[in-house]
């Protein structure tokens, strides 16, 4: 759930992000994600390479090569921009339109499972996101007044889901990931209202540590 759930928080502030233009939307996730992508993607080959002792002609092709397939644990950077890369169409839409075309690319991956499809799955959770910033402005001052409850109440639901809501069939699965990546991020959202009311050494720390 992990993973639906970074995306769905990404998605949270894609649109702030596109207010500003275009142009400079799309060089501020060129500038904080595919220079990333391509620069970690490069130092993981290399040193793979150095450590292995392969290193030689085919390490260039290897490197060219991320800029369709990504390798180890970078593919979620490069899934993050081809979501954000999607969002200024989805955004264009109806939002009946825009989530039914997320739901056919989570169908999509569910079908036809390939490094290629990896995408496909999270634009979902992405637009979740996206919708859930519209709702933040009436859902935050109900969390604000409600803090507290919601700090204790939301794991809760969380652990329900996680523990208590059968998968067995893309449909369901789709739903309890929703679901979980949705309770998750308003208690991540509900947790840092409340902490922020506490003054101790470990809530300083934490602000420190962002």
């Amino acid at each position: 759930f992990h993973m639906p759930l970074f995306f769905l928080l990404s998605g949270l502030f894609a649109a702030r992000s596109l207010s500003k233009g275009f142009g400079p939307y799309l060089r501020d996730k060129i500038h904080y994600i595919v220079w990333p992508y391509f620069l970690w993607s490069a130092l993981h080959i290399v040193l793979l390479g150095a450590a292995a002792g392969t290193l030689g002609g085919q390490t260039g092709q290897e490197i060219l090569a991320t800029v369709q397939t990504p390798v180890a644990h970078y593919w979620f950077l490069y899934s993050l921009f081809l979501c954000f890369l999607i969002f200024p169409l989805l955004a264009r839409m109806p939002a009946a339109a825009a989530g039914l075309a997320a739901l056919a690319l989570y169908g999509l991956h569910q079908h036809v499972q390939s490094a290629h499809t990896t995408t496909a799955q999270y634009v979902l959770f992405f637009l979740i996101g996206h919708w859930m910033a519209g709702a933040l402005p009436f859902l935050g001052p109900w969390l604000q007044h409600r803090r507290k409850a919601a700090a204790f109440i939301l794991p809760v639901l969380f652990a329900a889901v996680f523990w208590g809501m059968p998968g067995g069939n893309p449909a369901l699965e789709a739903l309890r990931l929703i679901l979980l990546a949705t309770f998750g991020a308003f208690a991540v959202v509900a947790w840092s209202q409340w902490l922020s009311e506490h003054q101790s050494p470990a809530i300083s720390l934490l602000r420190l540590l962002g």
